[in-house]
């Protein structure tokens, strides 16, 4: 019962809905339904006498983190927004220790959350990829306000609504036309990019690995034509996913993309893996990567204006990093307090209005000081040292990971780099789908970098 609790869970991690529980106030699902897991995982944990504590050292700066966000409430001017901040992270840091333990006891799952992952982004992608389609059918304006006033109210809350369509981050200019982003089911392009770069490095390094490892070692024909199969959706999903990340024309997200994607190029032909791979993975990442750097296209141009400090949009997010840089110096130790960075902005600022840093270092070295920002450096960049040091000694003695855990184990670093590059230009940590999926990722690199599944069948 559990086990299929947790496949739902992070199956519908992209897609849940709002609860708008009074006026004013709505909270996102997926909170509510962790909680319930993560009791019922705990209570069966306890009966069984079997509670698993994973990798102590990325548990320890889970916990520091959240301890250092809890201290920096004293120095909030609103505790009240403080505290709503804080449960956003006691509600979804639960679910690392949920995957952490359930995966420990039963190796199985590994493989099967992996499955789901897969699903889950590759239908997400597609409603991004039609939702943006639509705008050429029925105009922009027309769809805009179809998804303002009917998908935004159930994916995000009406309160969350009202707020998100007064900004501008749903549309974009190219070449004087205005363009309604890809956004899916997200409040906006740039967490789309975030759980797609979360997500692609790991489905493409499955396909790496279903086209590496399953070739003239499988004789009956039903399941030769039945991994052909699977792998070419596993591709197809790596082409939507990457379609649905330019449209979102999120300029972080395309350099995430070549963070990301480059080390998982580099990793990759460290190993030792059949050449013939190699090439067809070099091929579809040169492809992603040319259709960023070639000129002329609206995509390159977006990616391009990275580059242009008197663009309208770079030269505010610029002073805005200034000053955040400014806040933190001066709160160096605790912060302005959980959740009011943006009452140091301006004092007319409420608890949704959308002021932050552009910069998830900044945002959380401003709101709650050094130290958690400290310890949440060391804990993602501690989970890629983990798994790149697994690599590292399995390539040198050709042993420990099998070909599955070796391809797993860079997708994982890719999907922590492309993250933590992204992490740069913009905030994800309070949405709760990135933070969701961000615990499932922490919690198979827990994992795979202390005790690793062996699958023996295609994925």
């Amino acid at each position: 019962m559990l086990k299929h609790f947790l496949y739902f869970l992070i199956f519908y991690i992209p897609f849940q809905v709002a609860l708008n529980l009074a006026e004013g106030f709505d909270i996102a699902s997926i909170r509510v339904l962790i909680l319930i897991l993560f009791s019922l995982w705990l209570i069966s944990s306890l009966v069984k006498k079997k509670l698993f504590i994973p990798n102590k050292i990325q548990t320890g700066f889970l916990m520091f983190f959240l301890f250092f966000a809890f201290l920096s409430l004293f120095q909030a001017p609103i505790l009240g927004w403080g505290v709503r901040k804080l449960l956003v992270f006691l509600s979804i840091f639960p679910l690392y220790f949920i995957v952490a333990g359930m995966v420990y006891r039963d190796p199985k799952l590994f493989k099967n959350i992996l499955k789901i992952l897969v699903y889950s982004a590759f239908f997400i992608a597609l409603i991004g990829i039609i939702q943006f389609s639509l705008q050429f059918i029925t105009g922009v304006d027309s769809l805009f306000q179809f998804w303002a006033e009917n998908v935004a109210p159930i994916f995000y809350g009406k309160t969350a609504t009202s707020q998100i369509i007064q900004t501008p981050s749903w549309a974009v200019n190219i070449s004087g036309l205005t363009i309604f982003r890809a956004i899916s089911l997200f409040p906006d392009p740039h967490m789309l990019a975030f759980y797609i770069g979360l997500a692609l490095p790991i489905i493409l390094s499955l396909w790496f690995w279903q086209s590496e490892g399953r070739k003239g070692k499988i004789n009956p024909v039903i399941l030769r034509k039945y991994y052909r199969v699977n792998n070419l959706f596993l591709l197809v999903a790596c082409l939507l996913l990457l379609v649905a990340l330019y449209l979102t024309f999120s300029r972080g997200g395309y350099l995430g993309m070549i963070g990301g994607l480059g080390v998982i190029l580099i990793l990759f032909w460290k190993s030792k893996f059949n050449i013939r791979t190699k090439w067809k993975l070099s091929a579809i990442i040169g492809m992603a990567l040319l259709i960023l750097l070639i000129p002329g296209s609206p995509i390159s141009d977006r990616f391009y204006s990275i580059f242009d400090l008197s663009e309208p949009s770079l030269a505010g997010r610029i002073e805005t990093w200034q000053k955040s840089a400014e806040i933190f110096l001066s709160k160096f130790w605790l912060g302005t307090g959980l959740g009011n960075y943006s009452r140091f902005i301006t004092l007319t600022a409420d608890y949704r209005t959308p002021i932050y840093s552009h910069n998830t270092y900044l945002d959380i070295g401003s709101e709650m000081g050094i130290l958690a920002l400290l310890v949440w450096l060391f804990l993602i960049f501690g989970a890629i040292f983990s798994l790149f040091r697994k690599l590292r000694i399995s390539m040198a003695k050709n042993t420990d990971l099998d070909g599955f855990d070796k391809a797993i184990s860079i997708g994982l670093i890719g999907s922590l780099v492309w993250f933590s590059i992204h992490c740069l230009v913009d905030t994800p940590i309070y949405d709760p789908r990135i933070l969701s999926i961000l615990m499932v990722i922490l919690a198979l690199s827990a994992i795979i970098a202390r005790k690793v599944p062996k699958p023996t069948s295609g994925f």
